[in-house]
């Protein structure tokens, strides 16, 4: 079976950190298992009326795709085979629309933690991916001494860990 026959491995990003951590994670399983990994980079935000002008989305989406094409060359390098995809849309929703389509393995996340009111408030994409996802769920923390600046300043927010990390289908 070619690795294109397997059930491919989904694994979002939003090029933090911790996402990157979780892309390594998704990375080496898809090796370990000769899958593919499908990385998934959706953004919500330039489809709101936030944003009216299209130079400022233009250019906006242009470096969100050059990034993700960083990254999944920085895989192939390392001997993953990698499909990207830059979607349009709320991040849980296009993942798990992603690895529904795909038939995909599981899909990996990284989860930044953030505080209770703003988890009510906003939730959160790891576990809304998770609850909502027909396959399973890996998510992945990173401790706070290998945070950078940004995912520290949501550090400071966060009063508990996550109990579910791989949720079974």
């Amino acid at each position: 079976m070619r690795n294109s026959d397997k059930p491919p491995i989904v694994c979002g990003t939003d090029f933090s950190a911790t996402a990157t951590e979780a892309i390594n994670i998704a990375a080496a399983m898809a090796r370990r298992l000769a899958s593919r990994l499908v990385l998934v980079h959706a953004d919500q935000f330039y489809r709101s009326s936030l944003v009216s002008d299209p130079t400022v989305v233009e250019t906006a989406i242009s470096e969100r795709r050059g990034e993700l094409n960083s990254e999944a060359q920085r895989l192939r390098d390392l001997g993953t085979q990698v499909e990207e995809k830059s979607l349009f849309g709320s991040a849980f929703d296009e993942l798990v629309a992603t690895a529904t389509k795909s038939k995909a393995r599981f899909i990996v996340v990284g989860a930044i933690g953030r505080g209770l009111a703003r988890r009510l408030l906003l939730g959160s994409i790891a576990e809304r991916t998770a609850e909502t996802s027909p396959v399973p769920t890996l998510v992945v923390r990173m401790k706070r001494a290998d945070l950078d600046m940004k995912d520290r300043c949501h550090w400071q927010l966060i009063r508990r860990r996550f109990k579910r990390i791989l949720r079974a289908t």
